[in-house]
């Protein structure tokens, strides 16, 4: 027959043992609490995105539409690919299309295009 001895944790040890389980378990509740923009800075990086259009389409009604509607599908596309970052910033899929829409309407400079999107806007 096998009897078991079971030799319990010395009284130190078992201090020891609820110490670094109470530490750990606040550190755990502290971190949890720290919300994910604080991590964000580190974490994202600025990219180029670009779209490519003829000037000469913005003389149409029909080529501005579809010139606005090529730059407002990037946008989205780009937004919705990455959630994470818009998440740890703090930002909607519709916000993050929308600042990215007047980035792309500034760097254009083209006033037919700034104008129809003034339009859009205005909606």
């Amino acid at each position: 027959m096998l009897i078991k001895t079971q030799n319990p944790l010395p009284r130190p040890a078992r201090k020891v043992k609820k110490t670094a389980t109470t530490c750990l378990s606040i550190m755990m509740i502290g971190l949890s609490a720290t919300p994910l923009s604080a991590f964000a800075s580190s974490f994202i990086e600025e990219r180029v995105i670009t779209v490519s259009f003829n000037a000469s389409d913005l003389q149409t009604e029909s080529g501005k539409v579809a010139v606005y509607e090529k730059l407002l599908d990037k946008a989205a596309t780009t937004c919705s690919a990455d959630l994470i970052t818009l998440k740890m910033l703090g930002e909607s899929v519709e916000e993050c299309t929308q600042d990215l829409m007047e980035q792309f309407i500034e760097s254009a400079s083209l006033e037919q295009l700034a104008a129809y999107h003034a339009e859009q806007s205005a909606l």
